[in-house]
């Protein structure tokens, strides 16, 4: 299937590993050099090309195979694909078998490529060809395609305790979906199935029931599958297809990826079929109860879900009329929300020390985080034997002083960038901030 051009990588870098029944030539160009560089909306005809030009094959004599993470997960056999439609990724390796003498590689040869990467390799099983006789052996496999629990058929011992690939500067990615994954009733209603009596395919809202899909399968491998890490390059190329900001290995912000996938989850599996309109309420004076009662009530002849069912709550807004002091009290559905960090704990602050002969002394002052520039203000005097009252902060931008700090200014306002000073005036003061400069 052809991925549009608009959802496609920008640039796709595979690198080429090398399996022939000529030995030298395996061993001379096991993993060979610069990577190819090609968009993923070109076909893997064009890859396969690019990789026998590289490599000094004939093109004919040239076979490829999926061997992300150093696995075998396939063989590329339709050259019409693309690149991003046979699921390949930025930076992964691909395997190029040569067929020497009229014979393709023997499965015993699997062992030197292993070697080269450190034992990394799955085994040797066969590949699925064109006619899908068979599929890739080893536990990597299984577990791409949601396999066996464990030996005994029961739960594996690490459940839930894995890790995620980092496909790239997915990070960001990885921290989001273990934090949903650890959201059990959320998680329990996709491992278990349920979700798929719900699916609405038709939602044009959501993904057609892809990520949902696609989210509940790597569910199942993080929790029942055979190994304890685990690749969501599955979920990432769905991701990547329905919402294109999300393309490519860039670093992006997990709090806007959450919101998203939630929406899609619930978009995927949402009960209405058929989207009426609903006009909002108004509230004259009910209860909050009443109010939050109704609102729900009108919200879910739109958006009625099991996801929205766990993940949502109401904001409430109050506006009181300055002339006639009447109250107007909204209440909006929500399913995230950001909330500031708590302050407990120490912090560093690095700051720069200018004594009253013109010496100067660069500081690093642990400071509790709820504490005040008071406290910066002392601990730098304790440090450096100075008495505490001889001591102004101030931060200074472009070589200039900004503005000063009183007292009471919270650290918390301070920026880990920001260039702090701290002046001895050579005798005790009694603190007032220039008016021109502020708090």
């Amino acid at each position: 299937v052809a991925t549009p051009a608009h959802l496609s990588q920008l640039v796709m870098r595979l690198r080429l590993v090398l399996l022939s029944r000529d030995e030298q030539l395996t061993q001379r160009r096991a993993d060979a050099g610069e990577p190819l560089e090609l968009d993923g909306a070109e076909a893997v005809g064009t890859l396969r090309r690019a990789a026998a030009e590289a490599l000094a094959l004939e093109e004919a004599d040239v076979r490829l195979v999926d061997y992300f993470q150093e696995r075998r997960h396939g063989a590329l056999s339709d050259m019409s694909a693309t690149l991003d439609g046979a699921r390949l990724c930025d930076g992964q390796h691909v395997l190029v078998e040569h067929m020497h003498s009229g014979e393709w590689p023997e499965a015993e040869q699997a062992e030197e490529i292993d070697d080269l990467f450190g034992g990394a390799g799955a085994g040797w099983g066969a590949i699925e060809t064109a006619a899908g006789s068979s599929s890739p052996a080893g536990s990597a496999a299984a577990a791409e395609e949601g396999g066996p629990l464990d030996g005994s058929g029961g739960v594996p011992e690490h459940s839930g305790k894995v890790g995620l690939s980092n496909l790239g500067n997915t990070c960001f990615m990885a921290s989001m979906l273990q934090s949903l994954a650890a959201v059990a009733p959320l998680r329990e209603y996709f491992t278990s199935g349920a979700y798929e009596r719900e699916l609405n395919a038709e939602n044009r809202d959501g993904t057609q029931g892809q990520l949902a899909r696609s989210y509940a399968a790597l569910m199942r491998q993080m929790w029942f599958g055979p190994s304890s890490v685990v690749s969501p390059r599955e979920f990432k190329l769905v991701l990547g297809r329905h919402a294109p900001q999300f393309l490519g290995y860039s670093q992006h912000d997990s709090h806007e990826l959450c919101n998203f996938v939630v929406d899609a989850l619930h978009e995927d599996v949402n009960r209405v079929r058929k989207k009426p309109y609903v006009e909002n309420f108004e509230a004259s004076g009910e209860p909050d109860g009443t109010i939050a009662k109704q609102v729900l009530q009108r919200h879910r002849q739109r958006e009625d879900s099991q996801v929205s069912d766990l993940v949502q709550g109401l904001f409430k807004s109050q506006v009181i009329c300055p002339v006639c002091e009447k109250v107007s009290i909204t209440m909006d559905p929500y399913k995230s929300i950001s909330l500031p960090l708590g302050a407990a704990g120490m912090r560093v602050v690095h700051a720069t020390l200018r004594r009253a002969d013109g010496s100067m002394r660069r500081l690093s002052l642990s400071l509790e985080r709820s504490g005040t520039i008071e406290a910066l203000l002392s601990e730098a005097a304790d440090q450096v034997g100075l008495p505490r009252g001889r001591l102004v902060a101030c931060e200074v931008f472009e070589h200039k002083v900004h503005k000063f700090f009183t007292p009471s200014h919270e650290l918390e306002r301070l920026y880990n960038g920001d260039f702090i000073f701290l002046y001895d005036v050579g005798e005790d003061v009694d603190f007032c901030a220039p008016s021109a400069a502020g708090d």
